[in-house]
């Protein structure tokens, strides 16, 4: 049985690797794409303190301190996660199964784990019309593919400024549409409009009819939350708190996912990033209120580790 198993391998999940592992613990690694997440699509990388370069390039030092410290880095999705007691306690046949601890099912294959850490982070939300022109979801990967043609980028935020200075230099011209006004940093903004090649149309709806003028689209309008392989847990074992109201026992039941898909964490009696299930733990962009920058998941996931190194050696005093 490993000690932890991490869902995701961004920057939280590769910052509490390299924690638990110079902790003494077995952890290991599942990242369904590619190691780094989201980090690995980032083109420039500039407001990470002591580091300045690609996404790429901090994900694969991340990536080899973890493995240096003892984790073991894996491909494949996570499909479910369950409490081992839990379906003993459904099955008492089950006698495969530990008596604590997680039941994770990676792809094909099924590990044990004391702890689970989901960091999967969020995928990039998708443009909900119909086009008959190419889409795509990141600069980096595609950015050869729109060279030398008329461009749209759809969003405002930091993340889509950042992908249309990437653009900008190698496509013929690129028209930034945001629904509202511009929401990217001032500096972003200014190196935008340094372009000449670029267009900024604000307060505009990107339809169909207008988005098919151009000849690729680049989409960067948020993301959303995957955390559905926790969905049978929620539904199985929902936690559940008694309370008393005038000698009346009143059960409680205690959500593990908010309505948006955000792993909830830090409920009463818990540490700020275990959920209501114990030993099961959430960092970086897929817990509710997180702030979603590389630095903040680096340091959730550091946070996150270190709980979980208190919760199991406690468990091994225990046991």
């Amino acid at each position: 049985m490993l000690d932890a198993v991490i869902i995701g391998g961004g920057a939280a999940a590769l910052s509490a690797a390299l924690y638990l592992s110079r902790g003494g613990k077995k952890v290991e690694v599942f990242e369904r794409n590619q190691i780094g997440g989201d980090l690995g699509q980032i083109p420039e990388l500039e407001n990470y303190p002591g580091y300045q370069g690609s996404g790429e390039g901090l994900a694969k030092v991340m990536r080899e301190q973890a493995e240096q410290a003892g984790a073991k880095i894996s491909y494949g999705e996570c499909h479910r996660v369950e409490d081992c007691a839990e379906l003993r306690k459904e099955d008492p046949e089950r006698t495969d199964l530990p008596e604590r601890g997680f039941y994770v099912s990676i792809d094909d294959e099924v590990v044990y784990a004391k702890s689970v850490l989901v960091a999967c982070g969020a995928e990039s939300r998708r443009l909900d019309v119909e086009l008959n022109v190419p889409v795509s979801y990141c600069a980096l990967c595609d950015g050869e593919l729109a060279k030398d043609k008329k461009v749209a980028v759809v969003g405002g935020a930091n993340s889509a400024v950042q992908e249309a200075l990437y653009l900008a230099p190698m496509v013929k011209e690129l028209t930034v549409i945001t629904h509202s006004r511009l929401k990217a940093g001032p500096v972003l903004q200014e190196r935008l409009r340094q372009h000449d090649n670029v267009k900024v149309l604000e307060n505009l709806e990107a339809t169909a009819e207008l988005l098919n003028k151009f000849e690729h689209v680049f989409v960067f309008i948020g993301k959303e939350p995957k955390a559905g392989f926790l969905q049978e847990l929620q539904r199985r074992h929902v936690v559940k708190k008694d309370a008393k109201f005038f000698g009346l026992e009143i059960i409680k039941e205690v959500e593990l996912i908010d309505e948006d898909g955000y792993i909830i964490t830090g409920a009463k009696g818990k540490s700020e990033h275990e959920t209501a299930q114990t030993g099961l733990y959430a960092a970086g962009d897929i817990r509710q209120g997180a702030v979603c920058q590389v630095i903040t998941a680096a340091g959730d996931g550091a946070a996150a580790a270190i709980e979980m190194l208190e919760f199991l050696n406690g468990a091994e005093s225990v046991s």
